[in-house]
Formats: structure tokens, sequence, C-alpha cells
């Protein structure tokens, strides 16, 4: 509603009702949460602007003008862009399977001229938000990915600037490209020491604190397996925590939530399954200590739980509405196909 719209909201629970007004007030989340260092900065200025209307999905930075293009597989509408950031090419909105915003820049047969101008936009970047956070992501074909996010005292968001390079599998140009992800930033939480240090514990949150990262500082061997119709692609991971068989990552294309799985325990037994089950539980506990809260009831729908799993920890950090939703440690008790009944620990790089 506009600004002084009024509801009234009536809430009943446990026999007793509560009568509540809720009145929409004049406030823009977009105008306060992302600052740049240079407020007289046009470039600096253009991309703030965008960041803080990406809550938004960017309805008070793209035009109405747009355009379609169809790749004969789908089509996709892509919007212009009403901000104009110094240096690119042009900025719009949309795609296949994306709302996000995209900054294009000009593209070369030289790969040495692409990498001049992302070497400048990101030292633009940085200058932007020197308190930002950033990390690297390099693909198999050499192809990068760089990210940005907000940081805090206790932790980050979720990055709010991808930048991607790449080059054209058909006319073999180099292009470079920031990227501007759409929607509300996900609050994490870092995790800095143990409450009780213990060989276990730390490796858990060295784990754990990469998920910014990818887990790229984690990642180990790789293993992929191409098919003609699928394929599959998983890390090992490292450090593997003392008492667990494995650790490793899926990331096949088709693995919808991406998480480190550490193999704990396996057995016919269900007995000696909990019992190991509950003694990992101990564990993590003693070395998160009191600051943090856990839950074991099963979600009824999240892709951070396995559908097999039989028995759930999920551990959190505790607010005023009683617990945050973030990616930290996942305890499961699951029973399999084969009937054997096993142990994991999930670290996962966001909740959902």
């Amino acid at each position: 509603g506009e600004e002084g719209t009024t509801v009234k909201l009536g809430i009943e629970r446990n026999g007793s009702k509560s009568d509540y007004t809720v009145t929409r007030k004049k406030y823009k989340y977009s105008e306060n949460h992302y600052e740049t260092a240079l407020k007289e900065d046009d470039f600096c200025k253009s991309i703030t602007t965008i960041m803080n209307d990406a809550p938004y999905y960017f309805d008070h930075t793209k035009d109405s003008l747009h355009y379609t293009t169809d790749t004969g597989y789908w089509k996709s509408r892509h919007y212009e862009s009403k901000i104009k950031v110094p240096g690119a090419e042009y900025v719009d909105y949309g795609g296949a399977l994306s709302s996000a915003c995209r900054i294009h820049y000009p593209y070369f047969s030289d790969p040495k001229e692409s990498e001049k101008i992302g070497m400048r936009v990101m030292d633009q970047l940085k200058a932007c938000f020197p308190d930002f956070y950033y990390s690297v992501e390099k693909s198999e074909r050499g192809d990068r990915e760089f990210f940005y996010g907000k940081k805090f005292k206790d932790g980050y968001e979720s990055p709010i600037i991808e930048i991607q390079t790449w080059q054209d599998s058909k006319d073999k140009t180099f292009h470079f490209e920031v990227v501007i992800e759409s929607g509300s930033p996900r609050r994490f939480y870092s995790i800095e020491s143990a409450a009780k240090p213990s060989d276990f514990i730390t490796s858990i949150l060295t784990i754990y604190n990469d998920a910014k990262n990818k887990f790229e500082n984690v990642k180990g061997t790789v293993h992929e397996k191409k098919g003609a119709f699928s394929s599959s692609k998983w890390y090992e991971i490292n450090p593997v925590p003392p008492g667990a068989i494995s650790c490793s990552y899926d990331a096949s294309l088709m693995t919808l939530s991406k998480a480190v799985r550490c193999f704990m325990f396996e057995s016919a037994d269900r007995d000696e399954a909990v019992k190991k089950y509950n003694e990992t539980f101990g564990k993590i506990q003693d070395g998160l200590g009191s600051d943090y809260i856990y839950l074991t009831t099963k979600p009824e729908l999240s892709l951070n739980v396995s559908y097999n799993a039989e028995e759930v920890v999920i551990f959190g950090k505790p607010n005023s509405k009683g617990y945050e939703k973030i990616p930290i440690i996942t305890l499961e008790l699951t029973k399999d196909s084969d009937n054997k009944y096993r142990v994991y620990i999930l670290i996962y790089e966001e909740s959902m």
C-alpha cells in the first residue's frame, strides 16, 4: 500500500486474542543500506544507486523500454536502465533465468585488452567499497568470477556484486560484465573461535568460515564424470574433522543446495548410528557454546535437510524472534535405500 495505509490484525493463539494496527511509514530501505566511500564519484554513485534498488527488483532504476532475445531454446526480455554507468557500454536488466542487473563493457579479441578494463573496474569497486570482502572462483576452462559483499563485525552478507569474465565460444572474443543480483541480501555469521577448542570443531569452523568463498580455500581434488545426458562433479574437502570418514562438495549443475557433506559414520545397526549421532551432536554443541541454539524439528520443506533424514539437528544463531536462518551446521541421521544408517554433518553456502 501507499504511505499511511493502515491494516488491522487480529491474532488468536492458545485461546487468547490480540488486536494490532499496522501503518505503512515512509521508509526507503534502498536509500541507506549501501553507501559508497566516494560520494562525489559518478561511477560509485551509479553503482550504489543500482545496488540499493536490488531489494525492489530494480523497479526504480529500470526503464519501461525493453527488447526480447530468442536463442531458439527460450525467449528472454531485457529492460534498459535509467542509470548510466561511466565506462560501460550499456546497462540492462533481466534475462532468461534472472532479473539481475548486467553492466556490459566492450569485448575484445585480445584477452589483455579485456583484462585492462577488468582491472580498472575492480580497482574502482574497491575504492567505492573498501570495507567489502571479495572472493574469486575460477572454472575449469579458465573463466573467472569475482564476488563482492558487505562485511560486519560478526559476519557478512551474500555477495551483491558479481564480476564475470569469459570467452565467447563462437567468435572467441573476451567478455567482462558486472552483475548486481536482485532481491534482499542474506545475512551470514562468522564464527571466529570455538567456545571449547578441539581439532574437531576447528576443522568444522575452517570449512564453515569459507562458505562466503564458495569453499574455494578448502576444496581439494576434483572428480568429474561426463555422460551423454548428465554429468557429475565433486571435490574432496580438507580438512577432514577427526573421526569423519570423508568430506566432499557436490558442484554438479543439477545440485540445488550447495553444501559440504562430511560423512561421519555408517552401520546397519540403528543403535550404533544413534550413539555416533549423539556423540557428534555433543562435540558440535560443546564447540559452539551457549551463543548458539539448535532445532531438532525436521522442516517440512527445506533443501537443507535430506529427504531421508530420520533425525536432524540444525544449529543457528538466536535473535529477538527466536532463530536466525543462516548457513551454519546441520547434523543428520539418515536411513538409505540399502537399509544402512548414516551420520552426516552438512555445512551450507546458503540457507534455503
